[in-house]
């Protein structure tokens, strides 16, 4: 595997070098582009499925949040995730942690790599299209979130993971009113990715229909959600239930 080490040419505010595989180099280039609709304060933002660091060295050195939990589930990954936090001096700012995010704490579970580069998270990938890259121990989402009491930006990227830690539920609904906003990619419909009922025991039966599940789930939540792309690319939006918003009263 070829590596690279360049600057990151999202950051302009001050130089910034990133070490990737040069087969992710396109995820460098295109990977930043998050939070087109975000205007509210940069204090904490929870990143899940953080990869090397190509969105969170962006988040710290150019948006300049204040605290970043950035996670990421290959060990590979995370190795870089390290380097490129700890080599441009951004340990007071993010704080790296290895673990796949999913329904249930205290799982093992096989990961894979996509063929075309090294930043798929892959559990639910079909075979043929990826290859075995290590294990990784599970958190739970509402274990996550319940670090934080109170999530500017939540910000997912797991490459079908979601479809999983989003399993409609009423102890997520409770644990995501600490959110402000959240930032989602989706990666459904994919039938030449995923078969059809790979997360029918999570709730989302069909892939046609699956993102449309979760953004009812997200709304039920208090998301009001804009898809990126009608129902394939993402959603984005403001949380209604947000506990830290302030309430001004009339006079």
């Amino acid at each position: 595997m070829t590596m690279i080490k360049i600057p990151h040419p999202h950051v302009m505010k001050r130089e910034v070098m990133i070490e990737l595989a040069e087969c992710d180099r396109w995820i460098l280039d295109h990977g930043t582009t998050y939070m087109e609709g975000y205007t509210g304060p940069h204090d904490t933002m929870l990143e899940i499925g953080a990869h090397v660091g190509c969105s969170t060295l962006f988040f710290a050195a150019e948006k300049e949040f204040k605290h970043i939990l950035s996670i990421e589930a290959l060990f590979e990954n995370y190795n870089y995730l390290l380097k490129n936090i700890y080599s441009n001096n951004l340990g007071n700012i993010v704080t790296p942690m290895w673990s796949a995010v999913a329904l249930n704490t205290g799982e093992i579970r096989s990961l894979y790599w996509g063929k075309c580069n090294h930043g798929q998270y892959g559990t639910f990938f079909k075979p043929e299209n990826t290859q075995y890259s290590g294990l990784s121990q599970t958190i739970s989402f509402e274990h996550v979130l319940s670090i934080f009491d109170t999530i500017d930006v939540l910000k997912i990227d797991i490459e079908g993971g979601e479809y999983e830690i989003f399993s409609p539920r009423d102890s997520l609904k409770d644990a995501l009113k600490c959110v402000r906003f959240i930032e989602l990619e989706t990666h459904m419909p994919a039938p030449n990715y995923f078969k059809d009922d790979q997360f029918a025991e999570f709730g989302f039966p069909h892939q046609a229909t699956a993102n449309v599940i979760l953004k009812k789930f997200l709304k039920d939540c208090g998301f009001d959600l804009d898809f990126r792309g009608d129902t394939e690319g993402g959603m984005q939006g403001y949380n209604r239930n947000f506990k830290g918003w302030r309430i001004i009263k009339s006079a």
